[in-house]
């Protein structure tokens, strides 16, 4: 429509009858058909009552639930700074027919969807609106760039290590339980069975809260980062009500004798009854034969690096499991 119309006001075709004839004519024999088949449409004169029978007819049906459910499934892409993700939320929240909570409705979903624990702690403390969330976490996302820059990034070159791996395991043995598995840090239900190495290994084991859920983990203050396989994180994943999804790794892990593939890696919340802290896991292919592994890192984050299991090194906080227990 708004290239016909252009060529009308260069041509000089302003009467209302004459830009009918005209569209007609553009259209060719569809729009002839259209125009004596379609019910009559409001318009201020017999042009705007053809327009606006063809527009009814041509522009897509918009249906506020479908653009809503649409919206619900947009996360940031790996790496997309804040500004652009909330640019593409708007533009998606426009169709959703929100009216005057747009804004709302936008913060409430970065919120949820934003993997940034601090932004996000400080958002909702300080109750900050949609603008004020943009602002801070373009100058918080400046200043890691900034950092990255002065100190590079270790990722990018370094091999990090996870001693307690052991890939070449060759003696296991079938084990019952009840309680959480000593091998993969979950529970399996009655009457199932995991190999693993024996009862011993559950005394080197605590158990902390990664994100909502219970695991049965192993310190190692010799890893430099978190770990656990791929059957881990899929269990992990089936009992959180999260939604972990993993991201490229640029890690490079190894034990003292192999090199360890890597599929990928995801943040979360680790807890203990002390305190938590925010901690990335390298999740590995295959299996590691072991609880998850803490790292030194975590460990010194959770008071726990002397394996002292109630993290009472350190002051509490907030974020240690509630004294109620897991609801």
């Amino acid at each position: 429509m708004e290239s016909i119309e252009r060529e009308f006001r260069y041509s000089g075709i302003t009467e209302p009858a004459d830009k009918k004839d005209a569209l007609i004519i553009y259209g060719g024999k569809i729009y002839s058909r259209l125009e004596r088949s379609l019910r009559d449409e409001e318009g201020e004169d017999e042009y705007k009552v053809l327009k606006n029978k063809l527009n009814k007819y041509y522009l897509p049906k918009k249906n506020k639930h479908h653009a809503r459910y649409l919206f619900l499934k947009m996360k940031p892409f790996k790496d997309e700074y804040t500004v652009t993700y909330v640019m593409r939320l708007r533009e998606k929240a426009h169709e959703c027919e929100f009216e005057a909570t747009c804004d709302e409705r936008i913060l409430e979903h970065c919120i949820q969807t934003i993997t940034n624990q601090d932004l996000i702690k400080r958002a909702i403390s300080k109750g900050w609106n949609l603008d004020k969330f943009v602002e801070e976490a373009g100058q918080m996302e400046d200043t890691c760039l900034q950092m990255k820059d002065m100190k590079g990034d270790p990722r990018d070159i370094g091999t990090f290590s996870a001693n307690k791996i052991q890939s070449n395991r060759s003696s296991y043995k079938a084990h019952d339980f009840e309680e959480d598995c000593g091998y993969c840090g979950f529970d399996h239900g009655e009457g199932r069975n995991v190999l693993h190495m024996g009862v011993r290994d559950i005394e080197k084991t605590v158990t902390v809260r990664i994100d909502d859920v219970d695991v049965r983990v192993e310190p190692d203050s010799g890893a430099d980062v978190n770990v656990m396989d791929e059957n881990q994180f899929v269990k992990f994943q089936s009992k959180t009500y999260g939604s972990p999804v993993l991201e490229k790794s640029k890690i490079k892990l190894s034990t003292l004798q192999n090199s360890l593939p890597i599929k990928g890696e995801f943040t979360t919340i680790i807890r203990n009854k002390t305190c938590g802290t925010e901690a990335k896991f390298v999740v590995v292919k295959g299996k590691i034969n072991s609880p998850p592994l803490i790292s030194k890192s975590t460990l010194i984050g959770l008071g726990m690096i002397q394996i002292r299991t109630d993290g009472s090194f350190v002051k509490k906080n907030k974020l240690r499991i509630p004294d109620s227990g897991p609801t």
